[in-house]
């Protein structure tokens, strides 16, 4: 026993000695990296801060001012800024750069080409941003003025253009309506809600920004010009009757739901088409879609959309090659699916809200994306790939309320929310390896008991709050990390088994568990955190004499590093 306890000092000796020379090397390291981010220039100059990556331009970066609410104070952008040796001219507003400030004006140069998202939003005091005429923007963000008085100021006129060539939006009462030749630049959101019928752009419009039709519930067809390459998210979202879309020949890039709540039947993608992830979400009259043969990314059949996506090695032969399913239009009376072997990806929004389908067998797939089958009738699914580290995507399966199983010993992590709502779901069984199950998982479900075994595993915030039915939970060898709240109003809930490998417990991991009886293995960090808080607990096991020693000095070298940090 002396010996054994000679060698453990002398490790104990060892370990903080090779730990500081590793942190020695850290600090080397992000030395290394500080000095290639040496690229960019930040400064402050007369309350403003500014930074940069070109040698003689800048950005607004935001404020250091200290101006206080109720007080009346404007603020004029220079065109030019000097810092040393160096003048910057003034060429953007950053994102959120003077978001809930409590400038009453700001004036902006004319050097200005760029105004980031949400740039002035929230400053309930900025009743006028003075823009020049002569301002050409090469690009311009979304809701740059929402929350802001001001922004009622651009809307004095049906249509409002700001600087020399942006549409900041048409506010008119024509059912159609021509794009000046003056104007490159669509601001997002510049159509939305407007009782438009059509529109003519001229050749310079090479974008459809974000929302830019959100809501016009006039239009029943659209024609995309060859000079727009790029649609942006929810470009025409909830367009209610929008029947009929024809895309421009050089079309490259379909945003997030682009298309979503629309009533479109058919649509075909240009061969320049590269990207169209959750671009059609419930499009429940989407029958067909067909692609140029010439289209080196998508391929279609009569079920579904897909893509594809290759690497290839220094010989440029490809070395492996990944499938994905992008959107389900199998509109048929068919309730089971079986997705094609070679199809390894479940895309974003692949069957949101389909109503159609009650099982899906899915036999190559390693990834299911963002609420892939989220309000969906699914009733059951089969993921028993040879995979064992499959990824279940953040609300994959939300409100799914008729999912009664989930067989998920392949899936190594659950994101968010994947089952939350799925008020039909009693029965699940998880990975033995299971790495990750995160927060609200499987809030709001039918199970009633849960068993989960992991490998170093995380267990979220509120992952089965509001689980109504649930009586036994059992947080097995290999679970390390349990969050806050994990069985908030659960109000059956009887006994929780807590392993002797959990090592980390988040604020309130079991708030309000006052009537619920614990099995802990007595010594273990878990038996320690419960008998703190005067729980209820049963004693099923104890730490061995070499897991007593190992957890001792677990404890100490984390003091000591704690020790080192501060």
């Amino acid at each position: 026993m002396k010996k054994l306890l000679a060698v453990l000092l002398a490790l104990l000796m060892v370990v903080p000695f090779f730990s500081m020379q590793t942190f020695a090397l850290d600090i080397e390291i992000w030395g290394e990296e500080d000095e290639w981010l040496g690229d960019f220039v930040e400064f402050e100059k007369d309350g403003i801060i500014y930074w940069g990556v070109e040698e003689d331009e800048v950005y607004v970066f935001g404020y250091s001012a200290e101006v206080e609410e109720g007080e009346t104070e404007e603020l004029v952008i220079p065109s030019k800024v000097k810092d040393g040796r160096t003048k910057y001219t003034v060429t953007g507003i950053m994102e959120d750069a003077f978001a809930e400030s409590h400038y009453s004006k700001i004036t902006l140069p004319d050097s200005i080409e760029y105004i980031g998202s949400y740039a002035f939003w929230g400053s309930a005091m900025l009743e006028e941003v003075v823009i020049p005429d002569t301002c050409e923007f090469e690009g311009f963000g979304l809701d740059v003025f929402t929350g802001a008085p001001a922004e009622s100021k651009f809307f004095e006129k049906d249509v409002n253009v700001i600087g020399k060539n942006v549409l900041y939006s048409y506010i008119g009462n024509k059912k159609s309506f021509e794009i000046p030749e003056n104007v490159t630049i669509l601001a997002p959101a510049c159509f939305m809600f407007s009782g438009i019928e059509k529109v003519t752009f001229n050749e310079s419009i090479t974008e459809i920004p974000d929302f830019a039709f959100c809501g016009c519930s006039n239009l029943k067809e659209f024609a995309v010009p060859d000079t727009v390459s790029y649609i942006g998210e929810a470009a025409f979202k909830d367009c209610i009757n929008l029947k009929k879309v024809t895309l421009g020949k050089e079309v490259s890039y379909l945003g997030l739901g682009c298309f979503a709540n629309t009533k479109i039947e058919t649509l075909h993608l240009g061969k320049f088409v590269e990207y169209a992830d959750g671009a059609f979400m419930n499009c429940p009259n989407l029958k067909e879609v067909t692609v140029d043969k010439n289209n080196e990314v998508f391929y279609t059949d009569k079920n579904a959309l897909y893509s594809v996506f290759e690497w290839y090695d220094d010989y440029e032969e490809i070395e492996y090659r990944e499938d994905s399913l992008v959107y389900y239009f199998g509109k048929n009376t068919a309730e089971s699916f079986t997705v094609s072997k070679n199809v390894n990806y479940i895309s974003d929004y692949a069957f949101y809200n389909c109503k159609t389908l009650k099982h899906i067998n899915m036999p190559d797939v390693f990834f299911i994306g963002a609420k892939a089958f989220a309000n969906s009738s699914l009733e059951s699914f089969d993921l028993k790939t040879e995979y064992s580290d499959c990824f279940v995507g953040q609300a994959a399966f939300n409100n799914c309320k008729n999912l009664k199983k989930a067989d998920l010993t392949h899936a190594d992590t659950i994101d968010y929310a994947a089952f939350e709502n799925c008020t039909s779901l009693k029965d699940v069984t998880f990975n033995e390896y299971v790495s990750l199950i995160d927060g609200l998982a499987f809030s709001n479900t039918a199970l009633e008991s849960v068993e989960i075994y992991g490998d170093e595993s995380y267990i979220g915030e509120d992952v089965f709050k509001g689980c109504k039915n649930l009586k036994t939970v059992v947080f097995g060898d290999g679970v390390w990390w349990i969050d806050s709240n994990v069985i908030r109003d659960c109000e059956k809930i009887e006994t929780v088994y807590l392993s002797k490998t959990i090592e980390e417990f988040g604020e309130n991991a079991f708030q309000n568990c006052e009537h619920v009886k614990f099995q802990l293995i007595k010594g273990s960090d878990a038996y320690d955190y419960i008998k703190d808080l005067d729980y209820d607990f049963e004693v099923v096991g104890r730490l061995s004499f070499f897991e007593m020693i190992s957890k001792f000095f677990r404890n100490l070298i984390e003091t000591i590093f704690g020790w080192f940090y501060w």
